[in-house]
């Protein structure tokens, strides 16, 4: 059973986020993604128009990533490269318009020093006039409040129907509030009697204030910061830290 496939099924995107991210690259040359997985924001931008380098640590998701581009067009497939690397810690040949890190990606970096970094690597790879784009789920409203670290229960989530077999996933969530940590285990339960496996993402999740120091230290200026891929007003209903920035 490939796990990795799985996994990427369960972790689709957001509503709209993929649309989003093809405007903002609309007439660029180079795009560079951070954290860009099975290349589920990669291959749509290449398809439009751009050539697009995606940076992923995981050998298992670069797997994913090579077949899905191998079913494009030869012209999407001359579009498309890959580089196995740590997104903190990585250096390419030549500046891009844009640099992304979509759904999430910055939350895999635990600790404010390793996302410093990212970001670092991310100024030096843009070109004077391109533009750093990133989301993170909001977690302020969450983390304001007085309740003491807890454990969610195993909460159904979705039913995945795979070539493996059918699998119900259940979310668990361990809240570490202190540290800004929000770890979830996705249990997958298969139906036909298989083991049932646990996924573990740990997660280290980003405020505010905290993203605009960050942006700063590393050297952006903020161009617009949301509360959705739809423009939706950065309060407290938002669910979403939609950042665009630009070198300053």
């Amino acid at each position: 059973m490939n796990q990795s496939e799985l996994y990427e099924r369960l972790h689709r995107g957001h509503d709209g986020d993929l649309c989003f991210y093809e405007n903002a690259c609309t007439d660029c040359d180079g795009v560079l993604e951070l954290g860009a997985g099975a290349g589920r924001v990669t291959i749509p931008i290449a398809r439009a128009g751009a050539q697009v380098l995606g940076v992923e640590i995981d050998e298992a998701m670069l797997t994913l990533a090579r077949r899905a581009v191998s079913l494009e067009t030869p012209e999407v497939q001359a579009r498309v490269s890959w580089v196995q690397s740590d997104m903190s810690d990585f250096t390419l040949a030549g500046r891009f318009d844009r640099v992304l890190l979509p759904y999430n990606t910055l939350l895999c970096l635990l600790s404010s020093e390793e996302v410093a970094r990212c970001l670092a690597c991310a100024h030096r790879h843009l070109k004077p006039d391109g533009q750093l784009i990133f989301d993170v789920y909001r977690a302020d409203t969450m983390h304001e409040e007085d309740d003491d670290d807890d454990d969610d229960d195993h909460e159904p989530i979705v039913t995945i129907d795979h070539a493996a077999g059918v699998f119900d996933v259940y979310e668990q969530s361990t809240w570490l509030r202190q540290e800004q940590r929000l770890d979830t285990v996705y249990h997958f339960i298969p139906r036909d009697g298989q083991e049932a496996f646990a996924q573990h993402i740990p997660q280290r999740y980003l405020l505010g204030p905290e993203i605009h120091q960050l942006l700063r230290d590393s050297g952006f200026r903020l161009i617009r910061h949301e509360g959705g891929f739809f423009g939706e007003p950065l309060d407290e209903e938002a669910l979403h830290h939609v950042v665009i920035a630009s070198r300053d």
